[in-house]
């Protein structure tokens, strides 16, 4: 009884240790760019992140390509399984948004951006752990 209460519990810690989703998946400093479909680059800068049970918190510092302009503040998102959701813009703005979509890497994660009440096309970003 007691070697078959020990696979159980080895079995749980293992399959608790395989989840994408499990504590802390995100913390830390990931280096993000952002690039239209025309391939110039739009965006680039850091993402501090601090995820707990599929809740990240957090502040970016974003650079504008070619302006140069700064873009640094909290941000808010989701993880969901292999799919993450960052919202750079949070709180109440209806027409102000900045989006980050994508799925974990090994090393980090990758989608779209959306950024909303500017005519700025479409793209994807890369975000690597630093």
């Amino acid at each position: 009884m007691t070697r078959r209460l020990t696979l159980l519990v080895v079995a749980a810690l293992v399959a608790a240790c395989s989840n994408t989703t499990a504590v802390g998946v995100l913390n830390g400093r990931y280096t993000v760019t952002g690039v239209r479909s025309t391939g110039d680059t739009l965006f680039s800068g850091t993402l501090d992140l601090t995820e707990a049970f599929a809740t990240v918190h957090g502040s970016s510092d974003i650079r504008w390509h070619p302006t140069g302009g700064i873009q640094s503040g909290p941000l808010e998102g989701r993880l969901a399984g292999d799919s993450v959701s960052l919202n750079l813009e949070p709180g109440n703005h209806v027409d102000v948004w900045f989006l980050l979509n994508g799925v974990l890497t090994p090393d980090g994660f990758t989608g779209s951006w959306n950024i909303g009440n500017l005519n700025l096309g479409t793209g994807t970003f890369t975000a690597h752990r630093s």
